[in-house]
Formats: C-alpha cells, sequence, structure tokens
C-alpha cells in the first residue's frame, strides 16, 4: 500500500479513531500506533525486508548512526506499534 492509498482510505473514517496495529497479518495481537517514521525498505522476501535510513542526518548522527545504517531500498513510512 502507497502513502496516498491509505490516506484515501483514513479520509472515510472517523478521525478521532486510535489507530492500532497487528502484529501479523493473521491478527494474533495488536498494539496502538506509537509513531511513524521515514526510511527505506529493502525487501528480502514478498513478505519481509529490512527497513532503516534513507538518508543520514546530523540528528541520526548524535544518535550514534553512521552511513553503515543507511538502506538502498524503496523509501518508504513504518508504522511503529507501541508494544
Amino acid at each position: 500500500m502507497k502513502v496516498k492509498d491509505l490516506i484515501k482510505e483514513l479520509q472515510e473514517v472517523d478521525p478521532e479513531r486510535m489507530l492500532i496495529m497487528s502484529s501479523d497479518a493473521e491478527g494474533n495481537s495488536h498494539s496502538p500506533l506509537y509513531s511513524i517514521s521515514e526510511g527505506a525498505y529493502l525487501a528480502d522476501s514478498t513478505y519481509s525486508g529490512e527497513y532503516g535510513l534513507e538518508k543520514l542526518t546530523n540528528e541520526d548522527i548524535e544518535y550514534g548512526y553512521t552511513i553503515e545504517d543507511l538502506i538502498d531500498g524503496e523509501k518508504a513510512i513504518c508504522l511503529h506499534p507501541t508494544n
């Protein structure tokens, strides 16, 4: 799903609803949405991959990230669960 598809779907629902996330496709557990981030995604297969930094900022460097933490993948938005 692309960001534009998510926006379109979210425009159809009550904006006061809480966002939760399933831990897997089967819905075995759920968690509230904690944060979102922009980065890069590199698929290992059709169902999993690696997500990380798209670019290295001064703030990232202050947190200890280096050029080795960059992912050469598709630009992505990651939804991070509380748990």
